[in-house]
Formats: C-alpha cells, structure tokens, sequence
C-alpha cells in the first residue's frame, strides 16, 4: 500500500540537514492526567574558533503556485573563542504553543546552558566539546557529473559546482540529481520524477552549510540560509545567562514540567448513540496531484477502522494514532494508548436513536459559514454534503499572500461518518478519503471491551461521575 511518508520524510531530512547538528533535543509528552512535561537530551557538540559570526538560520518553503512560506528564522551566534548562542522555537503539538528557548555551548568552560526566558532559568549542563580552529577554505573545482544509481531503479547525478563568494565566504557547492522511476512508492508517480538537492557550504572556515535548496514533487522548493551573514565578533554578552536568571544544575537528560492551564470541569460530551445497524468500515485516504508538465502523483493509505455493534456501541481504530471506544450503554468513552495499558475513561451523555430512521439535516441547520449541497447516494447510503471554505490572511503561518483550504464533506446520517471527504489546501496535495469494506455484520464484541491488563483513568478535564 503506498504511502506519502517516505515523501515527508525526505522534506524532514532535509529540515534536519540546513540546521545546525542537534545539541539539545526537545521531545513532549502529555500523561494521562494531563500533564505536559519537557524532555531535554544532550546531542554531540563540536566548536570552531577563530572564525566568529552572527547571522539569521532561516528556512523557507516556495509552493507550486509561488507562494512563500517562512518556516523558520533562528538568530544564530559564535564567537572567536567557538562559543555559540541559538535562539530557537519549538511548537508543542500538546499544548497549541510555542516553546521558545535559547542555547548556549561554552567550550572554554565546558558547559551547556538552556535558557527558558518565561521562567527566567538557565538550565547548566557540563559538557565535553570537540573543539578545531578554522582553517583556509582548500581549492574547489567544478567536476564532471558522476552518474550512478541507487537500489529501486533510481538513477542519481552527482555534480561539483566549483567556489563562489556569499557574503564575503568562499564556499563550494554540489548538486545531486535522484530520478525515480514510473510506480515509485515514494511518489506514486505516472511518468518519472525528480528531485534536485544544491548546497554551498564552508566546511573549513564556518563548519556548517550557507545556503541549500531542495526541489521535490509535491512539496515545491525548500531554501536554507544563513541570512544577514556578519563576519565579526558579536557581543560578548550573548555568550552568558543573564544575571537575574536562576542556575539549576542538570543532568545530559532531564526533564522540565511544563505550566499548562489546568484542565477546568466540563461538563460530559453529548453523544447521538444510533442503534440497529451494525456494521465495519475502513476509511481510505488519497493523496492525488497533477504537476505543472502533467505528471500524476497518487499515494493511498488506510486511515482507520471503524465498528458499530448493534446496541450503537462504537470503535475507531486510527493505528498509531490510538482507539477510541465510545459505549454509550455505560456511558463512558475511552481512548487506549497502547504503550502505557492504559483507558483514559470519559463520562458522556447519550440519546439514543435509531439508525434506520436518521436523516440529513434541515439545510443549512446550525452552519452559516458553510455552504449546502444537498445530498446524493454513496455505495447505497444516503448523505448529505457540505462544502467550507476558510481563507487564511497573508502573514498566517509564515505565507506572504492569501490560501485558501476548501473541506468538502459527505456524510451518512445513518452510519454516523463521513462517507466521503475531500480538501484541497495549497501547503499540502489535495486528498480524498472515503469509505471501503463497508458490512452490516455484528463486529466482535471484544472490539468494544476494554484489554485485559489496562488501568482505567478518568479524564480530569471531565467531571466524574
């Protein structure tokens, strides 16, 4: 089954590879009671003196309709003496936000420090630094292109670009060229496709890339750069936690709570049971494109599993994305993660209803914003569809002209899902998901029971019962 994450994963290697080598990794997690906790790992640390430099790290997306999206722009320092200073943001998918720190690498004193200016707390790790000086940059010639090829059929072109001057730095610059054939399982592509990768780094002066781009189907161009690149001592000042913060010494891991607004008492979620209809289902996502010299690209995936029994209990398998079970007989929903055993239990408040009997919406009922486009029959069931239309502003999420994302739904009064959704959004390939290996059987009541071995937690942002 194809997939479009071999694709994402090159875009994130990419990412990976402009930015500076990993010195602090940041990885969040949410506990079950609802706590968001920061988990800080040291990375390998190597310095340069004798070549200081302050610059912006930006990263920027150009889409196949031209518009510019901003990533990222990370104001990034060294001094004479190989002390370096980042300042980075973080986002935190489990909490909507930010996280913003700033890094600092001392290789005189060997040590570390992560500086958290909401708090105002430098965490102080000692560090062993790798420390070279730099060097004159050494000869770099263009070279004739190396043709070769990788496992899968894929042809790759290896090209020296010789030196140049950016902002006063001799750099040396490559391209490679890989062409995947017709059927690639990366890009699902009709005719073949490539992607081009150039970068011009300074690996004896600076140590690091100055500019890259990356050109892939699907995604557009990636550029990296070291923008308003200075050639000259920064303040020393940058290099030291200020001195109103507070110094705690960590380990090479450790982790840091993160102040979160505590869940409030809600009231339990409103839940239409529809009984008498049993049935399982897989949603099916594609992923489908049509580049500008006609070339197709087409990714299939299975996005979830569902099962309702015949009393209107209800399972949604996502994979790694986790299970929900909704019994509306006991009243309580559930989500399974799998890792920890764990049932993080829900209180709900249900009405029954019979889904035999179920039918659209009055037109229009309760959703001013969205545009009515009645209903039509999918693979015999009856649905009803609606189309929403969200334009985002330019600035929104770094893109410097408007986008627009259209989300067009067909949904199954009587199986209570979509049956048939499609969005079309510029920062992404248009997909369709619909509906396949559609059964009206009674699934097995296992699916619906909570596995042996799993603790049951209530959720705190609901009140218990």
């Amino acid at each position: 089954m194809k997939s479009r994450s071999s694709s994402r994963a090159a875009l994130l290697m990419f990412v990976a590879a402009w930015s500076l080598p990993a010195q602090i990794r940041i990885t969040p997690t949410r506990a079950p009671s609802g706590e968001v906790t920061l988990n800080f790992k040291q990375g390998n640390f190597s310095a340069i003196t004798g070549r200081p430099f302050s610059a912006v790290d930006s990263l920027e997306q150009t889409l196949h309709e031209g518009t510019h999206v901003l990533i990222k722009s990370d104001p990034v320092y060294r001094d004479a003496m190989g002390r370096t200073r980042t300042e980075s943001r973080q986002f935190l998918s489990e909490t909507g936000t930010f996280f913003e720190y700033v890094e600092i690498v001392d290789p005189v004193d060997g040590l570390q420090y992560v500086l958290d200016s909401a708090h105002e707390i430098a965490y102080r790790i000692h560090v062993k630094v790798s420390v070279h000086a730099s060097a004159a940059p050494q000869p770099c010639l263009a070279g004739k292109p190396m043709a070769g090829s990788l496992a899968g059929n894929i042809a790759t072109l290896n090209e020296g670009l010789g030196s140049k001057i950016i902002d006063g730095l001799a750099v040396c610059g490559r391209r490679t060229t890989l062409t995947y054939p017709a059927g690639s399982a990366i890009f699902g592509n009709d005719r073949p496709v490539s992607t081009v990768s150039e970068d011009w780094a300074s690996w004896e002066e600076l140590g690091r890339l100055v500019s890259t781009s990356h050109t892939q189907p699907g995604i557009g161009v990636m550029i990296g750069s070291l923008k308003n690149l200075r050639l000259e001592e920064p303040d020393p000042s940058l290099f030291r936690p200020p001195a109103n913060y507070r110094i705690v010494d960590e380990s090479a891991e450790f982790t840091v709570p993160l102040e979160t607004a505590k869940p409030s008492r809600q009231q339990p979620r409103s839940v239409t049971a529809l009984t008498g209809m049993p049935y399982s289902a897989e949603q099916v996502l594609s992923m489908d494109e049509v580049l500008g010299d006609g070339t197709k690209l087409t990714h299939e995936s299975s996005l979830a599993r569902h099962f309702r029994d015949l009393a209107g209990r209800t399972r949604v398998d996502r994979g790694s994305m986790g299970v929900e079970i909704v019994d509306p007989v006991a009243g309580y929903s559930y989500r399974l993660d799998p890792v920890n055993e764990i049932a993080v239990r829900t209180a709900i408040e249900v009405k029954f209803g019979l889904a035999q009997a179920a039918s659209a919406p009055p037109a229009g009922a309760g959703q001013p914003a969205r545009e009515w486009l009645g209903e039509q029959t999918v693979d015999g069931m009856t649905t009803y569809g609606i189309r929403h239309t969200t334009t985002f502003p330019a600035g929104s999420a770094g893109a410097d002209r408007p986008t627009k994302m259209v989300d067009e739904r067909w949904r199954s009064p009587q199986l209570g899902i979509d049956m048939v959704s499609r969005i079309s959004n510029p920062r992404a390939s248009d997909f369709t998901m619909t509906v396949r290996n559609l059964t009206f059987a009674e699934p097995d009541a296992a699916l619906f029971r909570i596995p042996d071995g799993y603790r049951v937690v209530d959720d705190p942002a609901f009140a218990s019962r």
